[in-house]
């Protein structure tokens, strides 16, 4: 028990040492002003760069947290679904390439994972819109179904406008991951926002979002998991 206490306290305290050192990083470049004519970047870009870095550096570092076999072991099930006028519009087959993109990264990591094909072979399509609707009798009905042991929601927010500088549609984003236990209990929850100019194409926008930050909510979800074993 105590090497377990010792694993979860290294974890937290040198993720916060690596993001303090980032925070401090970032600071002194900001403040500091760039006198050297013969680098080719600007400082905007130096800026982005160093950012970009920092993300890489955290995201290789939640993904190092011990992991137990017999948590590994466990199987998660991932369904998506869309927050729209009428409630929550969840066929599989439609949010099927999002979910493989992240069931893609989770596996990566050692996760065992359902497919989109076995939970439409195993749960009826009304069980799986209770779920995605917060019936919590429907998560488990469909969790039971499945044999699974845990349950990721991801759910996609969307508003559209007209942007009035440009005079084009834009279409802003935001999917939430809920891992629960079977029982209910919040394990983790990430969320992810992205801006496109591509009318009320929601689902390339989801694409684009689930491309470009799919690493970082997964490395995050797998983080949190993992250290459900050493609590």
């Amino acid at each position: 028990m105590s090497l377990l206490v010792t694993s979860k306290t290294q974890v937290s305290a040198q993720l916060f040492l690596t993001k303090s050192f980032w925070a401090i990083a970032i600071f002194s470049f900001l403040v500091t002003p760039l006198f050297s004519s013969s680098f080719s970047f600007s400082q905007e870009e130096q800026k982005v760069e160093l950012e970009r870095t920092v993300k890489k550096e955290e995201i290789a570092y939640l993904k190092t947290t011990p992991c137990g076999k017999s948590l590994k072991n466990k199987k998660i099930a991932l369904m998506i679904g869309e927050r729209t006028q009428s409630g929550i519009s969840a066929k599989q087959s439609k949010y099927g390439p999002l979910a493989e993109v992240i069931n893609r990264k989770l596996k990566d990591l050692g996760l065992r994972i359902y497919t989109e094909s076995e939970i439409k072979n195993q749960i009826a399509q009304a069980e799986v819109e209770a779920y995605m609707a917060g019936d919590t009798d429907g998560a488990i009905n469909a969790a039971k179904k499945l044999s699974a042991n845990f349950l990721l929601k991801g759910v996609i927010s969307t508003q559209a406008q007209q942007n009035r500088v440009v005079n084009v549609a834009e279409v802003t984003v935001t999917m939430t991951f809920t891992l629960t236990s079977l029982s209910g209990k919040t394990i983790s929850t990430v969320s992810k926002t992205y801006e496109s100019y591509s009318g009320n194409d929601t689902f390339s926008t989801a694409r684009r979002l689930v491309e470009k930050e799919g690493d970082e909510v997964v490395a995050k979800l797998y983080s949190d998991f993992c250290r459900k074993d050493i609590k």
